[in-house]
């Protein structure tokens, strides 16, 4: 029996991809842009769609989480695992195209390379879009290859994938546009017939984005008048992200050092005609599903808008990763190939962070304000917008009460943004201020020095991120 059969490997990386991620993947809190996903996806869908239609992204990873909430809860091992079940998705589709365009053996070691990046890692078990968009990005561009060295079948779901991911995130435009100019690369290599059915698969991809044009142009206006806040990028971060793709500076030294020894076995090994590796078409393709979209989407950033940011740049690194994969399968020899394709992985399997951290603390804050709750107590959170990300782990209830949930205030609890917006009831026992960088983004907003005019300081907590907790007592 075979045990290194397609199947059997591709199980094997996806029991190693879930052994890694389920044990943390509620190691870290829900915060940053998490809580926004989780609370929206709650609502009615007709309220989320209206929601999204003036919001910077599409509305189908909401949608889709909309369904997951519905049927496993709120949790976060529950919102986190349709990110993770989107992450395993990828790696079959990243073997398939690693096997094609190289052989089995290095598409393990791109599969591999995937599963223990860090970046990657994280984003499995972040309740955002990004694992979504990755398996979209791969989707594509295998499906482009079918199409450009095999056959024509499957024009209709590229055209489906492309659709997909229009309506996942607003890079899917530009996206579509490094597919198109993959392609144009091998134009002069193809029929009529495949020439066709990929602008046939185009206008099947325009067809089904037809309901949300009107949103996107109402978004692209603003995107052209405001701009984003992603800063404009220096050119050390054309390296930097790669070496963060890596898992840093000590693991690209180590798999440097890795390809060095590679290096000797293939000058005094049995080597491959590297001339003949090198001509081949399917070379070029790999090459250029990596640095078109990389290399583009730094170009853009410079002349139009920068969107040259990690998270944004996630879909490229299954292609890095078959990139660098490439590398060793142009250095391999009898013995590289039997003996030390491990040592590829190696400097990432070292230097993997294995227990995300998002650097905040929502469920260690609002623990510790509940544990100190004595009932006649008063709540207050600012900025206004970290609302939901503390509240999430507060008060449960609250959280879910989205259609009761409109004022900025409760009985016991207030998120605001300047103290010309304090509610105080002069008979309550103590306060409680979370201050979530409030001076930051709100310079003089005077919330703090309000509450010490009229209760007395005893306390004060702070967290990861540098957010701080004041306690007050009224005497």
């Amino acid at each position: 029996m075979d045990w290194f059969t397609d199947r059997r490997i591709q199980a094997i990386l996806v029991l190693v991809q879930l052994s890694l991620c389920l044990p943390f993947i509620n190691s870290f809190s829900i915060d940053l842009d998490e809580p926004f996903s989780v609370y929206w996806a709650q609502l009615d869908l007709k309220e989320t769609l209206a929601f999204f239609a003036e919001g910077n992204n599409p509305p189908l990873h909401n949608i889709l989480l909309h369904y997951w909430e519905k049927m496993f809860g709120i949790g976060p091992v529950s919102v986190r695992s349709l990110s993770l079940l989107f992450s395993v998705l990828t790696i079959p589709v990243l073997y398939a195209l690693g096997k094609k365009l190289l052989n089995k053996p290095y598409a393990v070691i791109a599969c591999g390379l995937f599963i223990f990046s860090t970046f990657n890692h994280y984003h499995a078990i972040e309740a955002r879009m990004y694992s979504l968009m990755t398996l979209l990005a791969v989707l594509i561009f295998y499906e482009l290859y079918l199409l450009i060295f095999e056959n024509t079948k499957g024009f209709w779901r590229l055209a489906l994938w492309n659709a997909l991911m229009l309506y996942t995130h607003y890079l899917g435009f530009f996206i579509i546009g490094c597919e198109l100019l993959v392609f144009l690369l091998f134009t002069k290599h193809l029929d009529r017939k495949k020439l066709i059915y990929f602008s046939v698969s185009l206008l099947i991809t325009a067809l089904l984005y037809l309901p949300s044009l009107i949103t996107f142009f109402k978004r692209f206006s603003d995107f052209a008048s405001s701009g984003t806040w992603v800063a404009e990028p220096h050119w050390t971060e054309l390296y930097g992200n790669v070496v963060r793709f890596l898992n840093g500076k000590e693991a690209v030294i180590m798999l440097i050092g890795v390809a060095v020894f590679f290096v000797f076995l293939w000058i005094f090994g049995r080597r491959q005609a590297i001339g003949a590796l090198l001509r081949k078409k399917e070379l070029l393709f790999l090459v250029s599903i990596f640095a078109i979209p990389y290399l583009g989407m730094y170009i853009f950033s410079i002349v139009v808008q920068p969107v040259f940011l990690d998270r944004y740049l996630l879909y490229t690194t299954p292609f890095l990763y078959l990139f660098i994969a490439a590398i060793f399968y142009l250095l391999s020899t009898d013995v590289a190939n039997k003996y030390f394709l491990i040592l590829i992985i190696a400097p990432l399997m070292v230097y993997c962070q294995y227990k995300p951290d998002n650097n905040r603390d929502a469920d260690v804050m609002a623990n510790w304000v509940n544990e100190q709750l004595t009932g006649n107590d008063m709540v207050y959170l600012a900025p206004g917008y970290y609302d939901l990300t503390f509240v999430y782990y507060f008060d449960r209830e609250l959280f879910s009460d989205y259609e009761n949930r409109r004022e900025d205030t409760t009985d016991n609890f207030q998120w605001l943004y300047h103290k010309d917006a304090l509610q105080i009831d002069p008979n309550i026992d103590q306060v409680f201020f979370v201050d979530a960088h409030s001076e930051d983004w709100y310079p003089e907003n005077g919330i703090k020095d309000s509450l010490s005019l009229r209760f007395n300081l005893v306390d004060q907590k702070e967290f990861k991120g540098g957010h701080i907790i004041y306690r007050f007592l009224n005497d």
